[in-house]
């Protein structure tokens, strides 16, 4: 008889060590991705990336500037998002932009 694994959710995964292994929840399911060159973790980004992303927030911070207020957010550099709760997934990405209703009341510290 199969049993069912035992599905994570975003407080287990803000729980894992930052160890520089990248680490997203899909419905539930852990993924890690390990780069590494010489025993020694690898950057998948680079100057071209970097740049375009740089330019893809301003852009979109620009246009957020001009909408009515309450205008939300623009963020970068691997922002974490949970995108699904119960089975969550929580994922990284480069440049989202938020509306207002969807951000948490204030800031928090913890790292997604």
């Amino acid at each position: 008889m199969a049993t069912a694994a035992k599905l994570m959710t975003t407080e287990e995964l803000l729980a894992m060590p930052d160890d520089g292994v990248e680490r997203w929840l899909i419905r539930g399911e852990l993924r890690e991705k390990r780069e590494e060159v010489g025993g020694k973790p690898m950057t998948i980004r680079n100057r071209f990336h970097s740049r375009l992303t740089t330019r893809v927030a301003k852009f979109l911070d620009n246009w957020l500037d001009k909408q009515p207020k309450p205008r939300g957010a623009v963020l970068s550099g691997e922002a974490g998002v949970r995108l699904r709760h119960d089975p969550d997934t929580v994922v990284g990405l480069t440049s989202p932009m938020f509306r207002q209703r969807s951000l948490p009341g204030r800031p928090t510290k913890r790292r997604w």
